[in-house]
Parts: structure tokens; C-alpha cells; sequence
């Protein structure tokens, strides 16, 4: 890869998680050829990951790899309403800056999580009879 174009990236990035992913995007991930699991990614750029239980910084995430594809993307997904709440906020004021991977925060969505019930979308609800 051009090393403009990755110091032209690395000026954009606001934290430390997400100049780690960064460096392995650009340096890593294309050379794994055998199957790789790529485990305790950065809460920086996993938003929806449950934080890991003894590694401060880091979530409970995976990804698969194999010829230097991502062919799977998995995470205990967050239940904490607070945290979830903090980064949903965090996502929305990304998104507004100009950050073309960040999520929207999702009221409706959000709102139910607080309450402890999961949202559901209106064929869900006809299924369920709610």
C-alpha cells in the first residue's frame, strides 16, 4: 500500500483502538491465508460488543479470516443500557463529524434497550401479536 495514503488515514483517526485496527487492516490482514480468528477487538471500533470481562479497553469480538478475507464477524452483544447509551452518543457525534463508518443513534431502538425489552420492527410485532 502506498505509505501516503496510510499517513493520510493515520491523521484521521481519534484514538488509539482505531489506529490498531488501522495498522491491521493495512499491514495484517490481507496476508492471512489459513484460517485465522482475530479475537479482543478495540471497544473504539466495536460499538454494539460487550466490553471483555478481564481486559480493560477491549470487547468480547471475533473475526474469521481466511485468504486474507473476512468471512465472519461475530460479539456478545452489549446489555448494559448505560454503556450502550454513552456509545450509541459517541456513534451519532461521530457520524455527525463526517465519520462515514459510524452509526446513527437509533432512538427507538436505544430506548427499548433501556427498558430491557428488544426491538422488534412492525412484522415482528403482526408475528408475536403485540
Amino acid at each position: 500500500m502506498d505509505p501516503r495514503l496510510s499517513h493520510a488515514r493515520a491523521d484521521k483517526v481519534a484514538s488509539v483502538g482505531q489506529l490498531l485496527n488501522l495498522v491491521f487492516e493495512e499491514t495484517a490482514e490481507a496476508s492471512l491465508m489459513q484460517p485465522t480468528f482475530v479475537t479482543e477487538h478495540p471497544v473504539e471500533i466495536s460499538p454494539l460488543a460487550k466490553p471483555h470481562r478481564s481486559k480493560t479497553g477491549l470487547t468480547e469480538r471475533f473475526e474469521l479470516f481466511v485468504y486474507g478475507r473476512e468471512l465472519a464477524n461475530a460479539f456478545s452483544e452489549l446489555t448494559d443500557p448505560v454503556d450502550q447509551r454513552e456509545r450509541f452518543e459517541l456513534q451519532a457525534a461521530k457520524k455527525a463529524a463526517g465519520d462515514l463508518e459510524a452509526a446513527g443513534l437509533e432512538r427507538n431502538k436505544e430506548g427499548g434497550r433501556r427498558e430491557g425489552v428488544e426491538p422488534c420492527d412492525e412484522r415482528e410485532k403482526e408475528r408475536v401479536g403485540a
